[in-house]
């Protein structure tokens, strides 16, 4: 009995002191997580590829050129005066042109006999015979004899002989020899000019009249005054030259 009491009281004892023990509870500490910044994105901007603008150089436009021609070309050419012949005004005629006045046609070829004033609106080539006026509105290759005018828009090469003038284009070449009172030619150009008046851009040959001028020369002049512009002499009686 007293045992059993012993082992009692040991007991209790016993559980007093467990319940005396201060349990700690260990609390997990937070952890503070830093936030990591985005990568930045990379953005690759391609140039846009270049495009390439070609720039076509000038080009001389006749008034001519604006005008439909048809595309017949008849050997042979007559009639009175334009409109009234064959074929009409915007065909061509290739061998033979005759009228009893004028004509006028696109282009024309080989021979061209008008008793007044032969037009021509787009190239020439061959002999014409005018009592008044050859016309040529584009270029010609040509032997031109006229009463009065022979005039070319375009190029020019050949033989030209008018009773007052041979004009010929300002912004073209000229390769001929001009025989009137008066002679011009444009471009860069080459030949003879024989009259009373000769004028030339940038000749190359010889100018024989009253009065030559010229801006640049590769040749000589021969009158009673010579004018060569861009040239150390401009100005002389008789004789000047420039090569």
């Amino acid at each position: 009995m007293k045992k059993t009491l012993a082992t009692l009281a040991a007991l209790l004892l016993t559980g007093t002191a467990l319940s005396a023990q201060v349990i700690e509870i260990h609390t997990p500490q937070p952890i503070l997580v830093q936030p990591q910044p985005a990568p930045a994105a990379t953005v690759t901007v391609q140039p846009a590829p270049a495009t390439m603008v070609t720039v076509q150089p000038r080009q001389h436009i006749f008034v001519n050129d604006l005008k439909p021609l048809s595309t017949f070309e008849s050997p042979i050419g007559f009639g009175l005066v334009p409109p009234i012949q064959f074929p009409p005004t915007n065909a061509s005629v290739g061998g033979l042109r005759l009228s009893i006045l004028a004509a006028k046609n696109a282009n024309v070829g080989f021979l061209d006999l008008q008793p007044l004033v032969g037009i021509t609106d787009g190239d020439f080539t061959g002999i014409a015979i005018a009592g008044l006026w050859n016309k040529v509105g584009r270029n010609a290759s040509a032997l031109q004899i006229g009463g009065l005018l022979n005039t070319v828009d375009g190029a020019f090469s050949g033989l030209q002989i008018a009773g007052i003038a041979n004009v010929n284009s300002n912004d073209f070449s000229t390769d001929a020899l001009q025989i009137a009172c008066f002679n011009r030619a444009g471009g860069i150009s080459s030949g003879a000019q024989l009259g009373i008046l000769n004028l030339a851009q940038h000749w190359s040959g010889l100018q024989l009249g009253v009065i030559n001028v010229a801006e640049n020369l590769n040749g000589l002049q021969i009158g009673l005054a010579n004018i060569i512009r861009q040239s150390p002499v401009p100005f002389m009686l008789i004789l000047n030259a420039s090569f």
